[in-house]
C-alpha cells in the first residue's frame, strides 16, 4: 500500500526541441543557479519540503563550471554534501548511434566531477529515450555506477516491462546493474496540475494514479514521480512554488505524505531490495532511433567521422604526436560527435510547421555538429599521417605513399591514390589535409597502384616505383570476369541479370548454391519506397501512431499494428556493365516516386568476395510519411538467426534482447548478420545504421520476429515517420554505401571484421620521402575483438577497448612492436586501475571473460 509519494525535481535536458540549442544551453546554466538558490531559500522548511535538485545530465554542470566563480562552486559543493543536489554520470540522453569509444569518452569526466564536488557519483539517468546499447551497462559498472534510472516516453516507442519496476539488468559478462524503470518523467507535475495551485486537483490527480498502480498489483509503499515545470515539461527551470505547494498539501493531512527527494534517495531504497529483485538479461534495444534517418545525410557524415577519428587515434599510438592544440581539437571533436548523437534532433514543431524559422535554426545547429565533427576528425587524421611519414609541410615532389591498416585483421586493398601525389610540383600538407574529410569523396582523379595485403596494425610506406611494379603484377586479375548474355561470372559468384539489368539471382561459384529468393520478383538491393495506402487511410503520421495523451501516460500503446503500406520498386530506365582494373560493376539508372536520377552501382571484385553497393539519387521534398529501403530477398531455411552489433556488443535478435524492447527495427554499429545452417550473409552499414529483418515491420510492435523461410533483409536509410521533432522532409543529392559478404558460418568476429571492412580500415597518405618499410604497431592473438586503441590521457601508454563476443574465456595476447610493454592493467573509462595484468617480456596476456567488454591500459616505453 502506498504510504508516501516521492517527488524528484529536475530539468529534462533536450538539446533543442523547446528552444534553439545555443539559447537552451545558456538557460540550462541559469537553471542550476536557480536550483541552488531554491535549496538555500527553503533550508528552514520541513525536511520533506526542502527543495532538492537532481542534475540528470552532467553536460549542463560542466557548462556551468566554465563561468562559476569560487563562491558559486563552494555553494554547489555544500548543496551536494547536504544531499540537496545530486550529480549523475551521463552528460546527456543519447542514442545507439554511439559506439563504444564515444560512450567511453562520455564517462571519462566522472572522476573530475567527483573531485570537484567531493562526492561519489553512483547513478546514471536516461529519461525520454527508449533504450541504450547493452555494452553501456558494462562501462557504467566499471565507472562505479550501481543504480540506473529511466523515465521512458512511449510516444513512437515502448517499454521492456510493465512499470514501475525495479530489476537487475544483467550484462553479457554476467554482471548486474540495478535498474529502475520509472514512470514517464514529469508525471508529478502532470498528475498534480501544479500550475493550477489547487489542492483539490493535485490530490485528485495523484489519487487516480495511485489507484491505477494498485489496481494492476503495485505493492510498494512509495510512489515515485519526477517534477518539471509545466508548461515546460522539457528544458524547464526549477519550479519556484513546488516546495510551498507540497508543504501546503501535507498540512492538509491526506492519506499519504509527499516528500521531495533526489535520485540518491531512490537509489538507497532500492539497493536494499537488490537480492529480491528479478534478473533480466539482454540488449535494451531502442525504439526511437529510426528518427536518425530523417537527417540521413548528416547521419552518414557523423558515422564516417567516427571511423576517421578511430583511424587518427590508432595512428597517434604509432606517432605519439599531439600537442595541447591537437588535444583541444580532439576534445571539440568529441563534443560535436556526442551532441549529434544526442536524442533530441530538432524543434518540437518540425512536422507541424516544417518551414518555420525556428525549425530551420534547430536543424542547422544539429547538422552542424555532424559536419564539424567530421571536419575536425579529418584534421586529426591528416596531422597523424603527416607525422607518421615525417612529411614537411611544403615540398616540391613526393616519392611514394603510405598504407595504414588500422584494424586487427589483414586487409587486401587496391592502392588507389590521387594522381596529384605524383606530380613534380609544389605539394602542401594543408591542401592534402582535405583528402581526409570523410564526406568529400571522389575529389580527385585516382591512380591505381595494384593490390596489396596489409597485415593488422601495420603502416607500409611504398615508393611509386614499387606501386608501378605491383600494378604490372596484378595484370592477371583483369581477365577474371566472363559474360554470356545476361549471366556474369566472377571468381566468387555467378550473377543472373534480368533484361532490365537487375540482379535477380546470385549464386556461390564454389558450389552453385543460389543465395537469393526469386519468388518475390525483387532483385539484390532493390530500392523500395514505402508509403501509407491512401485507399485505406489518409497519409498522415497519426495512422502509424496515435496521440491520445491519457493513453500514453497510462502506458497504453498507440502503435497501429494494422496500418496498410504500399511498396513501390524503382523503374529501371537503362543499365550498363562496367569493368575496371580488378572489378566489374552492374550499374542501373532509374526512378521512384519522390526520388530522381537513381544510380545504383553493385561492384564485384576479382580478389575478394565482398560486394560493394553504392546508390546515389536526388531526393525530392516530400512531407507525407515515406520510407526508402534497399531490399535483399534471401534464400534461407526456416528458423534462420540474426545478430547485429551495437556499440561493440554482438546481440542475437530476440534471444539476446531485453524483455519487450524493439524488434521491428535495429540500429547497428558496423553491421548485421543473418544466417542458417548452410550459410551466412553479413551486411556492413557504414553510412546508415537502420535495419529491418525478416520483412517490413514498422509499427508492428513485434514481440519476436517470425523465422519464416526466405527472409527479407532491409537496409533502411531514409524515413520521415516521426510526428514531432524530426525532419518532415529531406531533399537534395544523396549517396549511401553498403557492403555484403557471404560465409559458410556466422561468428561475432566475422560480423565485426566485415563491418570494419565496409567502413574502411586502411587509410592512404602521401610519403614525401619514401623508403620501402613496413612498421607494425602491435601484434595480437585471441578470439576477442579489439574495438579501439587510443593514447592514455596521461600519455604514459595506450588504451585498448576489447570485446569478447564468445561464451568462452579468451586469452588475448598483445605484443608491442614499436614499443615495449612495461606493465598493463584493466582500467575504467576514467582510466583508473581496476586490476593488474601479467606481462611477460613484451607480451601482455589479457584474460577476457565470456561476453566481457574491458578497457586495458598498456604502459609503454
Amino acid at each position: 500500500m502506498i504510504k508516501e509519494i516521492w517527488c524528484m525535481p529536475h530539468s529534462h535536458l533536450d538539446i533543442g526541441y523547446t528552444h534553439p540549442q545555443p539559447m537552451l544551453m545558456e538557460l540550462q546554466v541559469d537553471y542550476l543557479n536557480q536550483a541552488l538558490e531554491l535549496t538555500e531559500k527553503t533550508k528552514d522548511y520541513p525536511e520533506y519540503a526542502q527543495f532538492r535538485w537532481t542534475v540528470e545530465a552532467n553536460y549542463v554542470l560542466k557548462e556551468w563550471l566554465k563561468t562559476a566563480d569560487n563562491s558559486q562552486i563552494r555553494r554547489m559543493q555544500d548543496a551536494v554534501a547536504q544531499g540537496r543536489i545530486c550529480l549523475t554520470a551521463l552528460p546527456m540522453h543519447t542514442t545507439p548511434c554511439c559506439d563504444a569509444r564515444e560512450i567511453t569518452g562520455m564517462l571519462r569526466d566522472i572522476k573530475e566531477l567527483e573531485e570537484q564536488f567531493h562526492t561519489k557519483i553512483q547513478i546514471a539517468i536516461n529519461h525520454d529515450v527508449n533504450g541504450q546499447p547493452w555494452s553501456m551497462g558494462q562501462l557504467l559498472l566499471d565507472s562505479g555506477i550501481d543504480f540506473y534510472l529511466t523515465g521512458i516516453n512511449i510516444h513512437f516507442g515502448g517499454l521492456p516491462f510493465e512499470r514501475p519496476y525495479f530489476f537487475q539488468w544483467e550484462m553479457a559478462d554476467g554482471r548486474r546493474l540495478p535498474s529502475y524503470l520509472g514512470e514517464h518523467y514529469s508525471m508529478f507535475s502532470f498528475f498534480s496540475e501544479t500550475w493550477e495551485h489547487s489542492m483539490e486537483k493535485m490530490h485528485k490527480g495523484l489519487a487516480e494514479h495511485a489507484a491505477f498502480l494498485e489496481k494492476k498489483g503495485y505493492n510498494k509503499d512509495v510512489m515515485f514521480l519526477t517534477a518539471t515545470n509545466p508548461p515546460l515539461y522539457d528544458n524547464n527551470c526549477p519550479d519556484a512554488e513546488l516546495s510551498d505547494l507540497i508543504m501546503k498539501y501535507n498540512e492538509e493531512q491526506h492519506e499519504w505524505k509527499i516528500r521531495i527527494i533526489t535520485a540518491q534517495t531512490l537509489r538507497e531504497k532500492y539497493r536494499k531490495e537488490m537480492e529480491q529483485a528479478p534478473v533480466h538479461r539482454g540488449d535494451w534495444t531502442d525504439y526511437w532511433n529510426f528518427g536518425c534517418a530523417s537527417t540521413a545525410k548528416a547521419t552518414r557524415v557523423s558515422r564516417r567521422a567516427k571511423n576517421t577519428l578511430h583511424m587518427s587515434e590508432t595512428l597517434e599510438c604509432f606517432t605519439g604526436a599531439g600537442d595541447a592544440h591537437y588535444e583541444l581539437v580532439k576534445k571539440e571533436y568529441f563534443r560535436n560527435a556526442m551532441i549529434y548523437d544526442e536524442h533530441t534532433w530538432g524543434a518540437s514543431q518540425s512536422i507541424s510547421e516544417p518551414d518555420s524559422p525556428e525549425v530551420c535554426s534547430q536543424l542547422i545547429h544539429k547538422e552542424k555538429t555532424a559536419y564539424q565533427a567530421a571536419d575536425l576528425a579529418g584534421y586529426l587524421l591528416g596531422s597523424q599521417i603527416e607525422a607518421l611519414c615525417s612529411n614537411p609541410y611544403q615540398s616540391n615532389e613526393a616519392e611514394g605513399i603510405v598504407l595504414v591498416n588500422t584494424s586487427q585483421d589483414e586487409q587486401v586493398v587496391e592502392a588507389a591514390y590521387p594522381v596529384q601525389y605524383r606530380k613534380k610540383e609544389r605539394q602542401l600538407s594543408a591542401l592534402r589535409c582535405k583528402n581526409y574529410i570523410p564526406y568529400l569523396e571522389n575529389r580527385e582523379e585516382m591512380e591505381n597502384g595494384g593490390i596489396w595485403t596489409i597485415p593488422p596494425f601495420t603502416a607500409r610506406i611504398i615508393p611509386f616505383a614499387q606501386l608501378d611494379e605491383k600494378k604490372k603484377e596484378c595484370e592477371g586479375l583483369r581477365g577474371q570476369f566472363q559474360r554470356e548474355g545476361n549471366i556474369l561470372s566472377t571468381p566468387f559468384y555467378r550473377i543472373d541479370l534480368s533484361e532490365e539489368g537487375r540482379i535477380i539471382q546470385l549464386s556461390e561459384k564454389e558450389n552453385g548454391k543460389p543465395l537469393l529468393d526469386e519468388s518475390r520478383g525483387w532483385s539484390l538491393f532493390e530500392p523500395v519506397r514505402e508509403t501509407i495506402d491512401e485507399t485505406t487511410a489518409p497519409a498522415v503520421r497519426s495512422v502509424l501512431y496515435g496521440d491520445n495523451i491519457t493513453d500514453r501516460h497510462t502506458d497504453i500503446s498507440q502503435w497501429n499494428h494494422d496500418w496498410k503500406p504500399v511498396h513501390c520498386i524503382q523503374k529501371v530506365k537503362n543499365w550498363e556493365i562496367r569493368e575496371q582494373d580488378y572489378s566489374i560493376a552492374v550499374i542501373t539508372h532509374g526512378e521512384l516516386p519522390g526520388l530522381k536520377q537513381i544510380t545504383q552501382k553493385i561492384t564485384f571484385y576479382a580478389y575478394s568476395s565482398y560486394i560493394h553497393v553504392e546508390t546515389s539519387f536526388y531526393k525530392e521534398p516530400v512531407v507525407i510519411p515515406e520510407s526508402l529501403y534497399f531490399a535483399v530477398p534471401l534464400k534461407m531455411q526456416p528458423d534462420w538467426k540474426c545478430s547485429y552489433d551495437t556499440a561493440g556488443e554482438v546481440v542475437e535478435l530476440d534471444a539476446g534482447q531485453l524483455g519487450n524492447v524493439c524488434r521491428d527495427y535495429l540500429t547497428v554499429d558496423t553491421g548485421v548478420g543473418i544466417y542458417d545452417e548452410e550459410h551466412c550473409l553479413t551486411l556492413a552499414c557504414p553510412d546508415a545504421p537502420m535495419i529491418q529483418v525478416g520483412d517490413f515491420h514498422f509499427g508492428k510492435e513485434n514481440r519476436s520476429i517470425a523465422r519464416t523461410e526466405n527472409p527479407l533483409l532491409l537496409a533502411w536509410p531514409l524515413n520521415n515517420y516521426w510526428s514531432t521533432n524530426f525532419l518532415a522532409n529531406q531533399s537534395g543529392s544523396m549517396t549511401f554505401t553498403y557492403e555484403c559478404n557471404f560465409h559458410k558460418e556466422f561468428t561475432g568476429r566475422i560480423l565485426r571484421k566485415d563491418g570494419i571492412h565496409g567502413k574502411g580500415a586502411v587509410v592512404t597518405g602521401i610519403a614525401v620521402h619514401a623508403e620501402e618499410e613496413a612498421r607494425r604497431l602491435i601484434s595480437v592473438s585471441g578470439c576477442s575483438t579489439l574495438l579501439n586503441l587510443y593514447p592514455a590521457m596521461d600519455k604514459k601508454g595506450i588504451i585498448l577497448i576489447l570485446k569478447n563476443t564468445s561464451e568462452e574465456t579468451d586469452l588475448f595476447q598483445v605484443t608491442g612492436n614499436v614499443f615495449d610493454i612495461v606493465s598493463a592493467c584493466f582500467v575504467n573509462p576514467q582510466e583508473d586501475e581496476i586490476s593488474s595484468i601479467e606481462v611477460n617480456g613484451k607480451c601482455a596476456g589479457i584474460i577476457m571473460p565470456p561476453g566481457g567488454l574491458r578497457l586495458v591500459k598498456l604502459f609503454t616505453r
